[in-house]
């Protein structure tokens, strides 16, 4: 499989041609989002001073998911690169992964009523995607972050030398 130069923006879409999974484009994740796109601003403040929130955004019935994925693909990587995304993905029926069912985000905000609110403004909610009356979100925090918020003095992410081989 090829490597995307950018991890962070390296998807996997299903290819026409085969059932195998081939790596999608770096030229059509990195086109230009819409004029609307709510993630293209840049972050109210360093990354670092937002909050961070879960959110679980499950598709309607008849989800318009499909149609409005490139777009949502196009935005999503503008958001990641901006600072608002931190991790993104789809959610799924059951482990054949075949039938999406909804997203998971993990993003960057101010505050909750923030976050929910830039959310309702994503291409899925206005094109029929996500169904935002089911949709929840909450304040997230790694366990790691957690720890060295409740306990800087036994911080547990330290810099680290990586041996090279």
């Amino acid at each position: 499989m090829l490597a995307c130069p950018r991890p962070a923006l390296r998807l996997i879409l299903r290819s026409s041609r085969s059932p195998t999974f081939a790596v999608a484009r770096r030229s059509f994740i990195m086109s230009a989002p819409t004029s609307s796109c709510i993630w293209a601003e840049p972050l109210p403040k360093p990354a670092d001073q937002l909050n961070t929130y879960l959110a679980i955004l499950p598709d309607f019935d008849d989800s318009k998911r499909m149609q409005v994925r490139p777009q949502h693909l196009k935005d999503a990587a503008v958001g990641h690169e901006n600072g608002w995304i931190v991790q993104a993905g789809a959610t799924f029926a059951d482990d054949s992964k075949t039938k999406m069912t909804g997203s998971w985000f993990l993003l960057r905000e101010e505050t909750l009523e923030k976050a929910r609110e830039r959310l309702s403004k994503d291409v899925y909610v206005t094109g029929g995607a996500w169904d935002m009356s089911k949709a929840s979100a909450v304040s997230f925090c790694s366990s790691t972050e957690w720890a060295d918020l409740c306990y800087p003095e036994q911080a547990t992410i330290q810099p680290v030398a990586i041996a090279k081989h």
